[in-house]
């Protein structure tokens, strides 16, 4: 009787091990982040037209501009599949106030065309610079 205890006992925990094993699959399957895919997410517009949106919107913090601070903010975030801005990170830091400011501005920025990867919308990191410069 201990005998078929212990067989069935040794199933159930193979059991439950597999669907463990399916579910971390399948849970990492849609919540990948691919740093490149067949076709990279784009902004409306193109490149230009981002560069042109961050030159528009950027408020360069004033206690930073006093101090004559000049430089790169890099940011790197997910561009997700349905083209929203998510887990945004600093790269490069260049200043406490500048890189707030470089987190506030691309929080704001309006919907990507989603990266594909074999024809399917998917989550993919994108990086850009943002330059804070005196004139």
């Amino acid at each position: 009787m201990k005998h078929t205890w212990f067989i069935i006992y040794g199933i159930m925990c193979c059991l439950f091990q597999s669907y463990n094993s399916s579910l971390a699959v399948s849970l990492t399957k849609k919540t990948q982040v691919f740093a490149y895919v067949e076709q990279m997410p784009s902004f409306p517009g193109g490149e230009t037209a981002l560069m042109k949106y961050i030159a528009e919107n950027l408020r360069y913090p004033s206690v930073s501009q006093d101090q004559g601070i000049q430089g790169l903010v890099i940011i790197k975030f997910v561009v997700t599949d349905t083209g929203n801005v998510g887990e945004i990170q600093i790269v490069k830091s260049l200043d406490p106030n500048c890189d707030r400011e470089a987190l506030r501005l691309v929080k704001t920025l309006p919907k990507f065309h989603p990266g594909r990867h074999q024809g399917k919308p998917v989550n993919v990191w994108y990086q850009i610079p943002i330059r804070f410069m005196i004139k």
